[in-house]
């Protein structure tokens, strides 16, 4: 019988992309292995197609103003219809009244993980790709035995094209930072691509600045506003999908939280993490205790001037960022998507 997974996301300006590009990678690793996939998302004005490749993909609109429960319902529904029984669950109505419909329906399902969170965790699969993450983060919310949890960096989710570029990239050299990313994430940065600009003014930095965004930000025209005043010294990157070799020219970056910081410790490029919600603060701490970079600090709260001093440490000390560098390319091998595709499929045979 073939392998039919399902994949239930939500994507919108506010929300951003990130969720359903991270699923479209582990979706590529199950159609590797012989799956059919189906696509379930509610989304507006957004192209979700364009949000990494769910190419062969079958696709299915959920009404955006279904309630809940009433959407899990449904959900449950068209996958009695399509005859799917196992997928994942990466959106943020994830409370118990939704899970326990699924559950009720025999669904199986992987869910994501942040420690931030407080709902239950009824799912058979738990992923959680930060450094440091432990089952005891979890085990008061698991709401059965048998939830496998897949944690730490060698699950995360990244394409192929993130573990093929390694080779390009240098052993943590140690040379003067020619580059630095900034970007955080694919909706609203929040003014915050701005700001980091100004602490790279401020911090004395004069190499080039790739900023990597997408159209759904309200202020890229301020961005390339600002940047028409550099002499192209910044450039600006809208919609970029396939950003590995831009980021392998870069020795740091300053970036949101997310999938973004597991793809640039991928090519040993330390970050300056800021958190912009809730649930990238965790992520932020976890990557500084792991030595993998620093966190600045959630965006509401950051003080200018102790940020660019961190900035300027990382910046002129070519040894520290020699060091982290290697940390992350020992930490991230880019291989998780394929691990995590397996035990999907194993979760589907067990079921």
């Amino acid at each position: 019988m073939k392998k039919k997974f399902f994949f239930r996301v939500d994507a919108a300006p506010e929300i951003g992309l990130g969720h359903v590009k991270r699923c479209a990678v582990l979706a590529q690793a199950c159609r590797e292995l012989g799956a059919e996939i189906h696509l379930l998302a509610r989304w507006h004005d957004v192209e979700i197609e364009s949000a990494g490749d769910w190419k062969g993909a079958k696709i299915h609109e959920i009404p955006w103003d279904l309630e809940p429960v009433a959407e899990a319902c449904w959900l449950a529904e068209t996958c009695e219809r399509l005859g799917v029984r196992c997928g994942v669950l990466d959106h943020y109505r994830l409370d118990e009244g939704y899970q326990e419909v699924c559950r009720n329906a025999g669904l199986r399902w992987l869910q994501f993980g942040n420690r931030a969170h407080r709902h239950p965790v009824l799912g058979n699969l738990l992923h959680d790709a930060s450094p440091g993450a432990v089952r005891e983060h979890y085990e008061s919310r698991m709401g059965h035995s048998g939830t496998r949890l897949l944690l730490g960096p060698a699950y995360a989710l990244l394409r192929h094209e993130f573990e093929a570029m390694r080779p390009c990239v240098g052993p943590g050299e140690k040379r003067a930072v020619e580059a630095v990313l900034l970007t955080f994430g694919g909706g609203d940065d929040r003014g915050m691509t701005l700001r980091a600009l100004g602490w790279l003014e401020m911090g004395g930095f004069g190499g080039r600045v790739e900023v990597l965004t997408t159209n759904l930000n309200p202020n890229v025209e301020a961005l390339r506003a600002y940047a028409r005043g550099f002499c192209g010294r910044i450039r600006i990157h809208v919609d970029n999908w396939r950003p590995e070799s831009l980021m392998a020219g870069c020795l740091l970056s300053i970036t949101g939280g997310g999938t973004t910081l597991h793809e640039l410790a991928c090519l040993g490029v330390p970050a300056l993490v800021v958190s912009l919600a809730e649930n990238q603060t965790a992520a932020g701490l976890a990557w500084e205790t792991a030595g993998l970079g620093a966190f600045l600090g959630q965006a509401q709260d950051l003080d200018d001037q102790e940020t660019i001093r961190t900035v300027r440490r990382f910046l002129g000390d070519e040894g520290l960022r020699s060091a982290v560098a290697s940390r992350c390319l020992q930490v991230q091998d880019g291989l998780g998507a394929g691990r995590v595709a397996e035990a999907l499929v194993e979760l589907n045979r067990d079921g």
